[in-house]
């Protein structure tokens, strides 16, 4: 990671990871970096984006360096939502947690707990967690139907693991009910 020459070490500061596309050819891929600053180049960037602009550059003093940055902030609700007591899902990290135990979940699994979730203890069809979870998949129903299994499973030894072993409730020849 390359730090600008004007900057004292106890000036530059990581503002973000930012992930530009990268296109090449057919595919896209994502590249992860930290942005190091100056404070004041900080302080640039942020009035940049307090009135609307998308557009910045940063150089180093002596000329060696010129980043041309195109900004895109968009806004989001909140990434930790609590469901009931000391119960809390943080979306953007893809965690569960009861009181002070955490547990991370997959991407399925996350998508399986937030269709029980929104039933509201309500019954969810077997059908329904399918298209759900899997919407627009290639898979066989067969081995949707097997991959439902194993989720359930799975996320029932996550909610264990975090002290909640009986919430994930089977309703014979029905479904799932998330109890909690």
């Amino acid at each position: 990671m390359k730090r600008l020459h004007s900057a004292r070490p106890s000036e530059v500061q990581s503002l973000s990871s930012f992930s530009p596309r990268l296109v090449g050819g057919s595919s896209e891929r994502r590249l992860t970096a930290t942005l190091m600053m100056s404070e004041t180049a900080s302080q640039r960037l942020l009035g940049v984006l307090a009135r609307g602009g998308t557009d910045f550059r940063l150089s180093a003093a002596d000329g060696s360096l010129m980043l041309r940055l195109r900004l895109a902030v968009s806004t989001t609700t909140a990434a930790e939502e609590h469901i009931k007591d000391r119960v809390f899902v943080d979306w953007s990290r893809s965690t569960v947690s009861n009181e002070s135990n955490r547990v991370r979940l997959s991407r399925t699994e996350l998508r399986l707990l937030e269709a029980l979730l929104r039933a509201n203890g309500a019954t969810v069809t077997r059908l329904q967690l399918i298209e759900r979870v899997w919407a627009g998949s290639a898979l066989r129903r067969s081995e949707r139907e097997n991959a439902l299994t194993v989720y359930i499973c799975t996320l029932r030894k996550r909610l264990s693991a975090i002290g909640l072993r009986n919430a994930l409730h089977t309703v014979r020849r029905m479904g799932y009910r998330l109890v909690l």
